[in-house]
């Protein structure tokens, strides 16, 4: 900020109250060193917050007779309230109009969701054609048994034709 740029009078009361940033603060500071009509200003502006706490320090009041226990007294009732009000939310859940269809449901979740999570077992399934090779090869190695079977084989319709 330079000679020619002069601050507002906003700017001059953040820097009187030191709400200005470190680089604001500086420029007006180097402002005010070097402009008498802004330091006159900014001399009026300290003043008059000086007259405003001066006036408030004498119009202070005190607070009358027992005000305080009242208001700590007020905030513990409010405090009790508040947990009662917790505890009777509570047993409103478990009124039997609300339990029981929760109770319920809550079951059929359970029973139709386990078999969900847990499918059935399958049987395991034997392939016939492998389960005849198998046997007919067994056999094969046995040509002298008494109970050896023929040689099977299988032909589907394609191959037959």
């Amino acid at each position: 900020m330079n000679n020619v740029d002069h601050p507002t009078i906003e700017t001059l009361s953040d820097y009187v109250h030191g709400e200005l940033s470190e680089r604001d603060d500086a420029a007006v500071h180097a402002h005010l060193a070097g402009c008498s009509a802004c330091a006159e200003l900014h001399d009026i502006e300290a003043r008059l917050g000086e007259v405003l706490r001066a006036h408030a320090r004498a119009e202070e009041r005190e607070l009358p007779l027992g005000f305080e226990a009242r208001i700590v007294d007020a905030a513990i009732a409010s405090d009790a309230s508040s947990a009662t009000g917790w505890r009777e939310a509570f047993a409103w859940l478990w009124r039997p109009a609300i339990a029981v269809p929760v109770a319920a449901a809550l079951a059929l979740a359970i029973y139709f969701g386990a078999g969900a999570v847990n499918p059935p077992l399958r049987s395991a399934t034997i392939d016939a054609t492998s389960y005849v090779e198998s046997h007919t090869a067994l056999a094969a190695d046995m040509p002298f048994a008494d109970s050896s079977a023929l040689p099977v084989t299988f032909a589907s319709e394609v191959s037959a034709r």
